[in-house]
């Protein structure tokens, strides 16, 4: 694979949703800006919003749990948060 492995047409909160469903697989700076663009009803909108919005360098500061891998952004990215699930750990089987 290289960066893109597939290509489909939706709505930003149907890739969203997909995802949060583990239908399709979606990196976290993608994932982010699909929720942003979710919450716009059109592309006039969308502009409007990112006109509005300040740019906020993002570096994620990872941070490993038992059950998952968080993302730790600034508050003033945007995104309604500090805290996000980067990625879920699977769990390790049990050895016998």
């Amino acid at each position: 694979g290289t960066e893109a492995v597939g290509a489909f047409w939706a709505a930003p909160e149907d890739i969203v949703r997909r995802c949060g469903l583990n239908v399709r697989a979606l990196m976290f700076p993608q994932r982010m800006n699909l929720l942003e663009l979710s919450r716009a009803g059109n592309v006039s909108e969308a502009l409007a919003l990112a006109r509005a919005r300040p740019v906020v360098p993002v570096l994620p500061q990872l941070e490993k749990t038992d059950d998952a891998i968080h993302a730790h952004i600034p508050e003033a990215a945007g995104f309604g948060g500090s805290n996000f699930i980067f990625s879920r750990r699977e769990p390790e089987p049990q050895k016998a």
